[in-house]
């Protein structure tokens, strides 16, 4: 993954964080028995809808193993609507609070490899990737067609030069 699609990944993974928090504190403020209104569970299905649609673009285009396999992500989908959420037993109360610390975790743990992935790409331990940028940076292009030239002008001249 290149430097500025790693880039654009710790960001997304940034805003799936915060998305994260957001919909974690509206399900702690319908828990605490708070009034919810219409635009309250407007604003959280469209938050779980945000949060499905930015994962699953985060998975597809990284190339991180550790992303498509972060299932406690499925807690979005399990918390149907704030209205629910008071009805909910002790027991799936406790479900969904763990499923959410372990996607919290899961999305820190991909945020962590994409900005290890960076910092190797900063720091040139990039593997393969370093070594092909270096081949074809312009310099090395530059070196390679002034070796290209004196090859072709010693091949055309260069047996000339000896029939003096």
């Amino acid at each position: 993954m290149g430097t500025k699609a790693t880039k654009f990944h710790i960001s997304r993974t940034h805003d799936i964080i915060e998305l994260w928090k957001q919909f974690h504190a509206l399900y702690e403020s319908a828990l605490s028995g708070g009034k919810i209104t219409p635009q309250d569970e407007q604003k959280f299905m469209d938050l779980k809808s945000e949060i499905a649609r930015r994962f699953q673009s985060l998975a597809e285009t990284t190339e991180m193993k550790g992303v498509a396999d972060v299932r406690s992500l499925d807690v979005v989908s399990r918390v149907p609507a704030l209205s629910k959420i008071p009805a909910l037993s002790e027991m799936e109360r406790g479900k969904i609070e763990a499923d959410w610390n372990e996607g919290h975790i899961a999305l820190n743990r991909v945020l962590g490899s994409l900005e290890a992935a960076k910092d190797r790409v900063r720091l040139g331990l990039a593997g393969p990737r370093t070594f092909s940028s270096f081949l074809f940076n312009r310099w090395m292009i530059l070196i390679y067609l002034i070796v290209l030239v004196i090859a072709v002008y010693l091949f055309l001249f260069g047996s000339q030069g000896g029939e003096y």
